[in-house]
């Protein structure tokens, strides 16, 4: 009986522990697969003031959403999970409650404010206390007098027994200097000249050793690059980034820019990355550059959808590659200095 119930509790057990390893299961298939859907919408009609970006994103059948705005250069947004909505309309009005509550506190310091200016304009208009005008009247002119001849006094010797120090100061200063003058004049031109060419020699030699660790350091690197393990990686994560690249690639693309700058060599760069990127673009994107004039109007919309297995699928693919773990590790040891 007792082995019955232990069986039975096992089963219980396990019962459980199969239906949270299933659960932990489908979210992370959710995760991986569930894709996550976006739409955008951008206008600019020549400045920053006119430019109107509308941005969308939801799962799961609009079960999870997110709606961003920025028109008129101020941003609001929403944000829903089923049915329950987060707004910044609704962030905004708790913040107004929140002032209104704190304006209790803030009374009390005012009216602490106009207690302490009422003290200042009493002791303006003279209102002191009869104590500090008895304690003024009781000081004694005689003494201070007194006091003021004996410090004119003192003064008076300072003052000559500076002035003897400055001349025996100044008659020292120009013995010395009359010494250090037939010092320097000691100094010939041969000493002058060998301090020249020595410093010539002590920057040739640096600028020697300088190239030295530059060719170094570039043979060092063209040896890591020209690897073959190292060159295999290469190759492999690039095929790996275009791969990730397509299937990221939105299904809808709608585009009508035309801009111009002050300077027409910018339009003319900007004009030829945007030709490495036709192929991929196709028709869909109408670029028209203007040379003549500051510009800058144009439409956008996209579509499509993200799956985060896409970026597992090319880390594992990544991962498993031998040659691409080697040379990972190889860039961790790597260093120019040795």
């Amino acid at each position: 009986m007792l082995l019955h119930i232990i069986f039975l509790i096992l089963k219980i057990i396990g019962c459980i522990l199969l239906v949270i390893l299933g659960l932990l299961v489908l979210l992370i298939l959710f995760a991986l697969f569930l894709p996550l859907r976006y739409i955008a919408e951008c206008s600019c009609d020549g400045g920053l003031s006119s430019l109107d970006v509308y941005a969308r994103l939801y799962i799961l059948f609009h079960l999870f959403g997110a709606d961003i705005r920025y028109k008129e250069e101020k941003l609001t947004w929403n944000f829903h999970i089923a049915w329950k909505h987060f707004s910044s309309e609704q962030s905004e009005e708790e913040g107004k409650s929140d002032t209104k509550e704190e304006k209790g506190p803030e009374e009390e310091t005012s009216i602490k404010q106009e207690k302490n200016s009422e003290k200042e304009t009493n002791i303006k208009q003279g209102n002191i206390p009869e104590k500090e005008i008895i304690i003024k009247q009781e000081k004694n002119p005689e003494k201070e007098m007194v006091l003021e001849q004996e410090e004119a006094k003192t003064e008076i010797l300072s003052s000559d027994k500076k002035a003897e120090d400055r001349k025996s100061g100044n008659t020292r200063k120009s013995e010395n200097s009359r010494s250090t003058e037939k010092q320097k004049d000691e100094d010939t031109l041969d000493d002058k000249v060998e301090a020249f060419f020595e410093k010539i020699k002590c920057t040739f030699r640096k600028t020697c050793a300088k190239i030295e660790l530059i060719v170094n350091k570039k043979n060092k690197v063209l040896d890591f690059l020209t690897d073959e393990i190292h060159r295999t990686a290469f190759t492999k994560t690039i095929k790996e980034l275009k791969k990730m690249m397509h299937r990221l690639k939105p299904k809808r693309l709608e585009a009508d820019v035309c801009f111009g700058f002050e300077d027409p060599s910018v339009t003319g760069n900007i004009l030829a990355l945007y030709c490495m990127f036709y192929p991929s673009l196709g028709k869909c994107v109408n670029v028209t550059p203007d040379f003549q004039s500051k510009i800058f109007k144009g439409s956008l919309f996209i579509k499509g959808h993200i799956r985060a297995g896409i970026f597992a699928v090319s880390g594992l693919n990544l991962i498993c590659n031998k040659n691409i773990r080697t040379t990972f590790h190889h860039i961790r040891n790597f260093k120019l200095d040795e």
